[in-house]
C-alpha cells in the first residue's frame, strides 16, 4: 500500500514538474527559436556554461537525497530548470540533472527524476509539434522512427542510470567542453 501511495505521490511531483517547462515552452518556443537561430557561438557558451555548472553541481554537492525525498518545492525548481533547454546548447536532461545535483540529489536521483521528466514533456510536445503534419505525412516509417526512438531511448537510459550509480558525470562534462570547443573553432574558421 505505502509504495503505490509514493509512486502516486512521484506521478503527482512529475505532472508539478511538467508544468514550468510546458507553459515557458509553449509561450517562448517559437520566440526562441528566431532568436537562437544560427547563433553558434550562444550554442559554443551555453554548452561551455553548463558543462562547468554541472560539473561544479556534481563535484561539491553532497550526495544525500534519494528520489523519494522529492518534494513539491524540489520537483518544481527542477521544472524551472527544464525551461533553459529553449536555449540551444542546454540540453533539458542536462539542465533538470544538474538542478538535482545542486538540490543534493544523489546522482542515479537526478537522473532517474530526470528522466521520468521527460516522458511527459516530451510526449506534450510531440503532440504540440503533430499539429504541423499532415495525415499523409503520418506514414508506417513515421511510427516506425518514433517506436525505434523510444526503445533506443529506454536502453539509453538504463544504461545511464546503471553508469551514475558509481561513475561521476565527467565524461559528459568534458563532452560538452570539446563540443564547444569545435563550435568556436569552426565558427572562427569560416569567419
Amino acid at each position: 500500500m505505502y509504495k503505490r501511495q509514493e509512486q502516486g505521490g512521484r506521478f503527482w511531483l512529475l505532472v508539478l514538474a511538467s508544468v514550468p517547462g510546458a507553459a515557458i515552452g509553449f509561450l517562448l518556443d517559437t520566440y526562441a527559436e528566431e532568436l537562437f537561430q544560427r547563433q553558434y557561438l550562444i550554442i559554443a557558451v551555453a554548452l561551455a556554461v553548463m558543462g562547468v555548472v554541472l560539473y561544479i553541481a556534481d563535484r561539491f554537492a553532497p550526495h544525500e537525497r534519494e528520489i523519494s525525498d522529492i518534494d513539491w518545492k524540489v520537483a518544481l525548481l527542477i521544472g524551472l530548470s527544464q525551461s533553459l533547454a529553449l536555449i540551444p546548447g542546454v540540453s533539458r536532461s542536462g539542465s533538470t540533472m544538474t538542478m538535482g545535483r545542486v538540490l543534493k540529489l544523489k546522482r542515479e536521483a537526478a537522473a532517474r527524476f530526470s528522466f521520468l521528466m521527460a516522458v511527459p514533456i516530451t510526449a506534450g510536445a510531440g503532440v504540440f509539434k503533430l499539429r504541423h503534419l499532415e495525415l499523409a505525412q503520418m506514414t508506417a516509417p513515421f511510427w516506425l522512427g518514433i517506436a525505434l526512438s523510444t526503445i533506443v531511448g529506454a536502453l539509453a537510459i538504463g544504461f545511464l542510470l546503471r553508469y551514475v550509480r558509481t561513475r561521476s558525470f565527467l565524461p559528459f562534462v568534458i563532452y560538452r567542453l570539446v563540443f564547444a570547443a569545435i563550435i568556436v573553432a569552426t565558427y572562427v574558421a569560416r569567419s
